[in-house]
Parts: C-alpha cells; sequence; structure tokens
C-alpha cells in the first residue's frame, strides 16, 4: 500500500470496487471518482453529468467521461437524489485529475438508503482490495 495514495484520500471518504467515492456531509453524499482512477485516465475533454433532481440508483450510470482516447462511464454508489452537480468541473475538467476530492466532485447526492453506505470500503480496505 503506497502512504501518498492513503495521504490522498480524506479519511470519511467511503470507497467503492469501482473506485467512486462518497463523503457525507449531514444529509448530503458528495462523489467523485478516486485519485487513483483519475490518474489511470488521459486528458479529460468533456464531462456530462446527470440533471439536478434525477433520482439514481446504485449502479447506475452517474456521468459520462470523455478522455482523449476514448469514453469511460462512472456508476453511483448511492441510490438517491441528485441535490447537485459540479458546473465548474464541466467548465474545467481538468480539475477531475488534478484534485478529486476537491475541485474535482461530480455530484452530490441525498441517499435515500443509508445501508449502501455501509456496504462501501474505508480508505484502507481499498487501498487493500486494489493492491491485491
Amino acid at each position: 500500500m503506497n502512504r501518498l495514495d492513503q495521504e490522498l484520500i480524506p479519511e470519511e471518504a467511503l470507497l467503492s470496487e469501482r473506485h467512486e467515492y462518497v463523503i457525507v456531509n449531514q444529509d448530503v453524499a458528495r462523489v467523485g471518482i478516486s485519485h487513483i482512477a483519475a490518474d489511470r485516465l488521459s486528458t479529460v475533454v468533456s464531462i456530462e453529468l446527470p440533471e439536478v433532481g434525477q433520482i439514481i440508483e446504485q449502479g447506475d450510470p452517474l456521468a459520462t467521461l470523455e478522455t482523449e482516447t476514448g469514453e469511460m462511464e462512472v456508476f453511483s454508489p448511492v441510490s438517491g437524489e441528485v441535490v447537485s452537480i459540479n458546473d465548474a468541473l464541466v467548465a474545467e475538467p481538468l480539475n477531475l485529475t488534478h484534485d478529486s476530492y476537491g475541485l474535482g466532485w461530480l455530484v452530490e447526492i441525498s441517499p435515500s438508503d443509508a445501508q449502501e453506505l455501509s456496504a462501501l470500503m474505508s480508505p484502507e480496505a481499498y487501498l487493500q482490495s486494489i493492491a491485491g
């Protein structure tokens, strides 16, 4: 496990096997992709996000990232209603790869099933899962 990778992931983040993260603040879950997934992308040239108010189910496509080498879908790690999208990221998609946990978040969701959050991994468990 790379110490730098461990230091880059916020300790409050919960992560999925598909490299999405969730950071919950009160009743809102901020969703993005881990810095490890972001580092594997070629240059992101555009991002498509869902509409505010859209209901998303866990595992549904949440965003489409267009890179210099093709498209990649990001899937929602939680179910709920999209309450905010990162318009600034759409305008400046490079923030996804430069600051995935800060300026590079994708959407904020009001989670509808707290049990889904408990199925996600801690940063330590996530790093162990991708190391082996």
